[in-house]
């Protein structure tokens, strides 16, 4: 089983262009994610769903297609409890993610993703949101235990690692900001 231990964190308005200047990948990472039903999920799903049976039944999970610079993953995330949730990713194949992606069917997010090396060997992901939701910058940081003690930069705004509902991925493909008011 995977587990996904996650902070998450508002920037209102632009980031410091400092922070992109020790980031990898100068011009950053194109990210495209997409959540389709269940059925189309399963036909890419390459592994057996044995491990993942319980999470198929649970309303609050989310099946996503991302295409990662030029790789694609099927992943299924369990419901979030606190920072902790049940993750499981498989690379597939990337021209059927691509297809399903670009018949625009279904939600999807578009950003860029800057990392930036954090202390203890972690990475902060800063993840600048296109599209519909363009101007949003979230950053994200995966920690070993649910009580690491993580040095907050300054930089950073609000914590929204618990409000899922608003700020999750999932939220912002199935209601971006441009629709907020």
């Amino acid at each position: 089983m995977g587990v996904e231990i996650e902070r998450r964190f508002l920037i209102q308005n632009k980031s410091p262009a400092h922070l992109y200047v020790g980031a990898t990948g100068a011009g950053g990472i194109d990210i495209v994610q997409c959540y389709p039903p269940l059925d189309i999920w399963l036909n890419i799903w390459p592994s057996g769903i044995d491990e993942i049976d319980a999470l198929l039944h649970d309303s609050k999970t989310t099946f996503r297609l991302r295409i990662k610079g030029n790789q694609a993953y099927a992943t299924v995330k369990g419901a979030a409890d606190g920072a902790t949730r049940i993750e499981f990713e498989e690379e597939v194949d990337y021209n059927e993610v691509s297809l399903i992606i670009n018949s625009n069917k279904y939600p999807f997010v578009v950003k860029k993703r800057y990392v930036l090396p954090a202390e203890g060997g972690l990475n902060w992901e800063i993840d600048c949101f296109e599209g519909d939701n363009s101007g949003l910058i979230i950053v994200e940081i995966e920690i070993p235990t649910p009580d690491y003690p993580l040095m907050i930069p300054t930089w950073l705004g609000k914590e929204v690692t618990e409000d899922g509902e608003n700020w999750s991925n999932y939220a912002l493909a199935l209601n971006p900001l441009s629709n907020r008011t």
